[in-house]
């Protein structure tokens, strides 16, 4: 048969990206042949890479290799395999080498010998039980192939088959086979998982699912650890088999932040001898599953678009396949990417994902919220796959949880002696990050990725953990039969080299100063539960915002209250959380006009109905529901006929400029002593719209101007309408009741008959002065609340309610916030 090769060198120097570990191979491929999406990629004995393609018309690319040696590329499309039929789909779906170095390419429509120069084609006509093959395994001189019609056996002359028809195998649709020893292979298929015994009669032995998971969890593809474990892949996580029981992906991993897409293709052994796979949502990364419930994710920079399809060469280097779009113009380009695990760092993948992992990425979660908290200055979404994470009340009826906000994050901005503008915020790591993880050196505001890397956590305490230790500390149990949990051991109570000797607070039992567990220290947390964690925004050149870098450090509690029952009439604490925030500047620039800002995209359920208020005496920005429905709009997560309220409060703020002249904590008394800046501005934008100028900012100074309580474009904000436009300015768009200096009289998005959308807000405090090596204080609170009672107008009943409760929840604060739970430890707050 004549073969219609296509040939193409391509120069490894050349067409080659590199960016935090991740490499990206890019080859035009040649004109006048189409170029369907890569489907597998495969690795040889010699360190060549093999690509498959999904099939499509006749001139279609079926496979490339890339040659280790020459660094070539070589493409064949179908005819050069064998394949004339322009009706025969020609996916190319597996790969093999065996002991003679041939490459065996499994396809849809049959099964393909390459000797190193002839292409020879294998179809039910030559013996095997069905043309569309899944999957492909060399063992002992035999050739495994997996079918839709069962498996078969080819011993280089004769096919051998087994499947439901001849009662050789209790499966037919088999999508993987794994080699464990030369005389046993572990088949799956659906549900169902074959142990095949390579005896005088072939033997097997049977398992299956139960029938009330097997919908939910079927076996695609298979994994054998050096424990001889088996592990399996699905859409929904990963399968773990020890040979006697099968424990699911919900138990293994619980506390695993995704609602992520798990592709079927491949699993295999990860870097750090984990299971890894390839998982989807917005975007695509390989995540490895750890003991311990641990995972890891390693996220391609955003100019990567990686496919589903891996493999690990000699060196440990991960290899996937790219992306491609069907053309037959010149320029199309095809691409393999690589991954170095020792070179990768979390810490400078930026773009959705942004290396969260299980100790980047906890909850919040003692009371009736469950809020995803990440160390990076944002939170409240789940940066994997961009769903919100703020779901109240916990445990919903809805499949996916109701939430009633998508992200949120504080936000700086501020000028230096030279006028020159510094601004630190965080949005949705779209164009890169403006904070990091880790401490800052006191001397120079410097960190290293070492430091960065080794603080790349979120130290999660409850107040029953501190209890339970006292208590076994007394007793004279530690460290005799008794350790705390490992986040109260690692407790980064100290810095080392030039930083802070004094980082996450705790109680000095024998007050040496030194932080010593053995000795009965412990944290010193907020609330019921506190997640403590350090970032900065001094660790690379500001992304989000672009903004020149402030140098600051920033030690952040994010804490709430276990009070799920009316205990004292504190209901409310069981649908509020709080986030503290100390500021230390370690740099040797002195600030002014320093604005410090809670930014929240509000999507309070459905996001598409929303309105936004404040109650400048109670010093809240917040979110309703524009008319009594929550309604269904694309989602699941809507609350329907009660629409809650929810919105921020400042509790604490900077110290305010002297004699300024100005109520900045709104309690009707200007100037007096150590007065705070609390809400001094409430402002917003939309996502989108017809209006550039209220729409998501772009640069430093749009984040600055909004900070200040201006639109974007620097124009003020206006009383009535949208905002936008008017002429008497003010510094707080929809106050729900009168206050003191209001401008604007009466003015409410439903006065003014504003559309419902998608909003984002900002509570903002200042202007306040930032001198080099202080430090200031920011503290909030996120309140939720429905009036369940009202008959009428629900969404305005709970937008009163919400005001009612934040009250409460500032009487609280200023008392002194005692713990809900019984047993109040002494030293513990």
């Amino acid at each position: 048969m004549k073969k219609f090769i296509l040939l193409l060198l391509f120069f490894a120097a050349k067409n080659i990206i590199s960016q935090n570990g991740w490499t990206t191979y890019s080859s035009t491929i040649p004109i006048g042949t189409t170029a369907n999406q890569e489907s597998v990629i495969f690795i040889d004995n010699a360190g060549n890479k093999w690509v498959g393609f999904n099939g499509g018309v006749l001139s279609a690319l079926a496979i490339a290799k890339y040659d280790n040696s020459s660094s070539t590329w070589t493409y064949w499309n179908k005819p050069a395999m064998g394949i004339t039929s322009s009706t025969v789909s020609n996916n190319v779906k597996a790969f093999a080498q065996d002991n003679s170095g041939n490459i065996w390419i499994g396809t849809t429509s049959g099964l393909i010998k390459y000797d190193g120069i002839n292409f020879t084609v294998f179809t039910t006509a030559s013996g095997l039980p069905h043309n569309f093959i899944n999957c492909l395994e060399f063992n002992n001189n035999m050739l495994y192939i997996g079918t839709y019609g069962g498996m078969s056996r080819y011993d280089g002359s004769t096919f051998t088959n087994y499947s439901l028809a001849n009662t050789l195998l209790p499966i037919n649709n088999v999508t993987d086979i794994k080699a464990e020893t030369p005389n046993t292979i572990w088949i799956c298929g659906g549900n169902n998982l074959v142990k095949f015994y390579i005896n005088s009669t072939y033997t097997s032995s049977y398992y299956t699912l139960s029938a009330t998971t097997s919908t939910a969890i079927p076996l695609n593809k298979i994994y054998i650890d050096a424990m001889g474990i088996k592990w399996f892949v699905n859409s929904a996580g990963i399968v773990k088999y020890d040979n006697f029981n099968f424990t699911y992906f919900n138990t293994l991993y619980p506390n695993y932040v995704g609602t992520f897409g798990f592709d079927v293709t491949t699993i295999s052994r990860g870097p750090n001898n984990g299971i890894l796979v390839s998982a989807y949502g917005t975007g695509r990364c390989l995540i490895e599953f750890m003991p311990a419930g641990k995972y890891n994710g390693f996220y391609p920079p955003n100019a990567f678009t990686i496919g589903a399809s891996f493999k690990s060469d000699a060196s440990g280097k991960l290899f996937t396949i790219g992306s491609v779009s069907t053309s037959t113009i010149s320029g199309t380009t095809m691409k393999i990417h690589s991954m170095d695990p020792s070179v990768y760092s979390p810490t400078l993948a930026f773009g959705l994902g942004s290396g969260i992992n299980s100790e980047n990425y906890k909850y919040l979660d003692i009371n009736r919220v469950k809020a995803g908290i990440m160390n990076r200055g944002d939170m409240w979404w789940n940066a994997l796959v961009g769903n919100a994470a703020y779901e109240v009340p916990k445990g919903a009826v809805s499949p996916y949880g109701v939430h009633s906000a998508f992200a949120a994050s504080l936000w700086l901005g501020g000028l230096d002696a030279s006028n020159q503008l510094h601004t630190a915020a965080q949005t949705y790591r779209q164009s890169g990050n403006d904070f990091w993880p880790g401490p800052l050196d006191t001397t120079n505001a410097f960190i290293d990725t070492a430091a960065a890397y080794n603080y790349d956590k979120i130290w999660k305490v409850d107040y029953n953990d501190i209890n339970t230790f006292i208590t076994q500390y007394n007793l004279g149990n530690v460290p005799v039969s008794y350790s705390p949990t490992p986040d109260m051991v690692n407790w980064p109570a100290h810095g080392t080299g030039n930083k802070t000797r004094n980082l996450a607070p705790f109680v000095d039992v024998n007050g040496d100063g030194l932080y010593d567990w053995k000795q009965g220290d412990y944290p010193k947390i907020k609330g019921d539960q506190t997640l403590y964690f350090i970032f900065n925004d001094n660790f690379a050149a500001h992304g989000e915002t672009g903004g020149l870098p402030f140098g600051v450090e920033v030690h952040a509690m994010a804490y709430a209250y276990s009070c799920n029952k009316v205990v004292n009439g504190r209901n409310e604490l069981a649908y509020t959380t709080f986030y503290d925030y100390k500021i230390y500047n370690r740099s040797n620039n002195n600030y002014h006009d320093v604005y410090a800002g809670f930014w929240t995209d509000v999507d309070l359920g459905n996001y598409a109905d929303d309105y936004i208020g404040c109650s400048p005496q109670d010093n809240l920005g917040f979110c309703y529901n524009s008319d009594a429905d929550d309604e269904f709009f694309g989602s699941n997560d809507t609350y329907g006929l009660f629409p809650p309220a929810a919105g921020t409060t400042v509790l604490k703020g900077p110290l305010s400029p002297v004699g300024d002249g100005i109520d900045n904590d709104n309690d009707s008394i200007i100037d007096e002593i150590n007065e705070e800046c609390l809400l001094n501005s409430f402002d917003y934008y939309n996502n989108g719209g017809p209006i550039p100028s209220i729409n998501d900012p772009k640069n430093k100074y749009h984040y600055y101007n909004i900070l200040q309580g201006r639109w974007k474009d620097s124009t003020a904000i206006t009383c009535g309408g949208n905002g936008y436009g008017g002429t008497i300015p003010t510094k707080k768009v929809y106050p729900w009741t009168n206050y003191l200096g209001n401008p604007c009289g009466t003015w409410t998005e439903l006065t003014a008959g504003n559309l419902a959308g998608d909003r984002r807000y900002i509570a903002s405090s200042g202007p306040f002065i930032l001198n080099a090596k202080s430090m200031t204080e920011v503290e909030y609170a996120y309140v939720w609340s429905v009036d369940s009672s009202a008959t009428s107008n629900i969404n305005i009943a709970s937008a009163n309610k919400l005001i009612s409760d934040t009250r409460k929840i500032r009487s609280f604060y200023k008392a002194g916030a005692i713990n809900c739970l019984s047993s109040v430890t002494i030293g513990i707050k």
